[in-house]
């Protein structure tokens, strides 16, 4: 939309009444009663129809709880039937001028096609002179994929990060508040629920994208299903409203998990799980040839078992048994395979460890657990 039109419905907008309840329902301010000054003045046009709409006939990533504004060449006598929205959400149209705005109490689900149907004829506006709309008219748009801190509070809730949000006041109340806290999150405070490692802190930050975000997606998605893209996709926030509604059944029930390797002399990793520490053992690292990469990677395969098979650097093909394995970047994994010692780079990329180390920390690396490399 042009900034004109944003402002005019900004001013529009702030003109409003408190928004009440029912779904449908019209507040119509009667003649000279219609807020002055708000609204843009009538046109000199000899037919009565519609002349713009918000959010546009098109729009790919609409605001969900954004109002819905139908702008008419004249100002409004009377309005017999509202313009018919779908889906159905709760809240109340309004007159302003030669406006109609509907201001919703909830919110549409991210990724909906929303379409709004202003009715013609008897059942249509007309303006002061009398006249009604000659057309019925129609235009659709699709809702945008909502916030990440929208969706980061909803699952601090559930457990799938290592940080709790604190509204500070009540939660929005039922289905509708939940979805439109996807698009306004709510105001308040973050808490760490222990103290993180130092890796882990500098990148937690709400509402920006990166590895906590994304491995906190996944872990949810693989919790309830669905497929792990670490994205807010419409099915995943469907099942997110879905679960945010019954916390106390549908959080996290593998607890989060952190693995910090250390590429120092010796090598090691490090595992806490739900704020305390869970394990440390030696491991290696890939060799200079084949290094394992720094960073903090999701991880997004598990297998208890594997033959991993390539070629080694030297040209050298290699077949080799492997236990416990969790991948987190590419072809890189925590497993476990026979060696004679470990505290030293000895892999071509994968974090290697002993059969007892990685037999207790492979349950604990689930979907979506961060590993972070570093060193």
């Amino acid at each position: 939309m042009t900034g004109a039109r944003r402002l005019h419905t900004r001013r529009a907008l702030g003109a409003l009444a408190a928004v009440g309840a029912a779904a449908g329902a019209l507040i119509v301010p009667g003649g000279a009663a219609a807020s002055a000054g708000a609204g843009v003045g009538t046109s000199s046009a000899s037919r009565f129809e519609v002349v713009g709409e918000l959010p546009a006939a098109g729009e790919a990533a609409a605001d969900g709880a954004a109002a819905i504004v139908v702008r008419l060449s004249e100002r409004l006598g009377t309005l017999p039937t509202p313009p018919r929205v779908t889906p159905p959400v709760p809240g109340r149209w309004f007159v302003l001028r030669n406006e109609l705005i509907f201001r919703p109490r909830g919110a549409f689900l991210p990724g909906t096609r929303v379409t709004v149907q202003v009715p013609a004829g008897a059942a249509g506006p007309r303006d002061r002179a009398g006249r009604r709309l000659r057309r019925r008219f129609e235009w659709s748009y699709s809702v945008g994929e909502g916030t990440l801190l929208g969706a980061e509070q909803m699952l601090s809730t559930l457990g799938y990060l290592p940080a709790r949000f604190h509204p500070d006041g009540p939660s929005p109340p039922g289905r509708f508040g939940r979805e439109r806290q996807a698009f306004l999150p709510l105001r308040g405070r973050w808490a760490l629920d222990w103290p993180l490692p130092q890796p882990l802190r500098a990148q937690w930050a709400p509402g920006r994208p990166g590895p906590v975000a994304t491995g906190a997606l996944m872990a949810f998605q693989s919790v309830e299903g669905l497929p792990m893209t670490g994205a807010l996709d419409p099915q995943t926030w469907a099942a997110l409203l879905r679960a945010v509604a019954s916390p106390g059944t549908r959080g996290n029930p593998d607890g989060y998990t952190y693995a910090l390797v250390e590429k120092s002399s010796p090598e090691t990793m490090t595992v806490w799980h739900d704020g305390r520490v869970l394990l440390e053992t030696p491991v290696n690292t890939g060799i200079p040839a084949a290094p394992t990469a720094d960073g903090t990677f999701p991880v997004y395969e598990r297998l208890a078992t594997q033959v991993m098979r390539g070629v080694a650097p030297d040209g050298v093909p290699y077949a080799d048994p492997v236990a416990w394995v969790a991948y987190f970047n590419g072809g890189d994994a925590v497993h476990y395979i026979a060696r004679a010692s470990y505290g030293w780079p000895q892999s071509l990329g994968c974090v290697e460890l002993p059969w007892a180390a990685a037999e207790k920390v492979w349950p604990y690396l689930t979907y979506g657990t961060l590993v972070t490399v570093a060193g």
